[in-house]
């Protein structure tokens, strides 16, 4: 099983105009809702890909018990511990005149101490099923900050991969361990938050010498950069016009997870994780794609070694 970890999940909304302007009553032509959070969207595009899934973490509130009840109508299996705290709500405005997309993200409500301590037991109730864990996505506040640091040392010291799509200090926290991460992947913009005007490929050299063995960033449509032992790989996703790529990014990191679990190497793990970010680019809600569809554009992605 792959165990997917979401501490900062979402109620997902997402609104589409044909076209808007800022200070005006604005009606929508569509609406669409679902549980969301990076974590979930990973699950689910592990789900679609035919792999088995279980995603843990946090919610709460209204809006947490409308989650928890979407995600059954999903068959998605979630260990989700209850908090006293609202799930907060992002909502995805869509304007179709312009092919973009805004997204309004509400503050995230605090969990206490003995919040965290439900999950923790939880999470290593979970491990003992467990082939892969994705950490993934930032932190409300009440979390330590040593978090994730925490749970990729008990599941690598279990034997289990961990797969983390994180940045700046939730990430480097988990560098400082004996334990690191197997795949690190992370956007442009997050690698300059995390590691500022570094050189890519200096940060590459670091982290495949103190243990982790593939480093992927993301480009967005002009696709990513991944190293590991096998050398250093460029993967350029096929042409397509997105619809919304909120959530696409969750999608790679559950086609890697998929891909690595079935025994694929760096070239295989790339193509996944690209097929299922364009697929999940094509729809409305985060990782809502087809496994035909994410085949079909895994085959159309191109990778090389640079």
């Amino acid at each position: 099983m792959i165990l997917t970890v979401s501490l900062n999940s979402a109620f997902q909304k997402v609104l589409v105009f044909d076209e808007y302007t800022e200070g005006q009553v604005l009606r929508a032509r569509e609406f669409h809702q679902c549980a969301s959070g990076k974590g979930i969207n990973a699950a689910r595009a592990v789900k679609i890909l035919g792999g088995e899934v279980a995603c843990c973490g946090f919610s709460g509130g209204m809006n947490g018990a409308l989650m928890k009840d979407l995600l059954k109508q999903e068959t998605l299996r979630e260990e989700l511990s209850s908090t006293a705290t609202n799930t907060r709500v992002c909502l995805t405005v869509v304007n179709l005149k312009t092919n973009l997309n805004t997204e309004l993200i509400e503050p995230s409500g605090k969990v206490s101490g003995a919040e965290v301590k439900k999950f923790r037991s939880t999470f290593t109730k979970l491990l003992k099923k467990t082939k892969l864990v994705a950490l993934a996505g930032t932190l409300p506040p009440g979390c330590p900050e040593d978090i994730y640091a925490e749970l990729t040392a008990e599941a690598a010291k279990a034997g289990i991969t961990v797969c983390a799509d994180l940045c700046g200090p939730a990430l480097l926290r988990t560098f400082k361990g004996k334990q690191k991460p197997f795949l690190v992947k992370m956007n442009n913009h997050e690698f300059k938050e995390t590691f500022g005007e570094r050189n890519i490929k200096d940060v590459i050299t670091e982290l495949l010498a103190c243990g982790v063995k593939i480093f992927a960033v993301t480009f967005g449509k002009d696709g990513l950069v991944a190293a590991s032992e096998e050398g250093l790989f460029l993967a350029i996703p096929p042409k397509l016009t997105p619809a919304n790529t909120i959530g696409a990014g969750d999608s790679m990191l559950g086609g890697f997870c998929r891909a690595i679990t079935s025994g694929c190497g760096l070239e295989g793990i790339l193509r996944a994780g690209t097929g299922a970010a364009a697929a999940s680019a094509l729809t409305m809600l985060p990782a809502h794609f087809t496994r035909e569809k994410a085949a079909e554009y895994s085959g159309k992605t191109g990778v090389k070694k640079i």
